[in-house]
């Protein structure tokens, strides 16, 4: 089983989480809220650090990541969704 996961977060740091295509509200995932980082460090998917293990390391595998230099419209997630479903 896979899943289609897009992270969005635009320039008032707010945030947007779609999963297969359909919205998140980041609510119902965060406690203790949201905050925004430099950009001047190295940046990790799929753990907090190099150096630390996670369960998403030992029980998933990260495939095809895309990063675009815009932000994506709900349409667009969908529409990549789909396109690659």
């Amino acid at each position: 089983m896979w899943y289609h996961v897009t992270f969005i977060c635009d320039a008032t740091e707010d945030f947007f989480l779609y999963i297969n295509g359909k919205d998140i509200p980041y609510h119902e995932l965060m406690t203790g809220g949201w905050q925004a980082v430099d950009n001047t460090g190295n940046f990790y998917i799929g753990t907090w650090q190099a150096e630390q293990r996670t369960n998403l390391q030992d029980e998933a595998y990260i495939d095809e990541v895309k990063m675009f230099n815009k932000i994506l419209s709900a349409d667009e997630v969908q529409q990549i969704y789909y396109a690659e479903k």
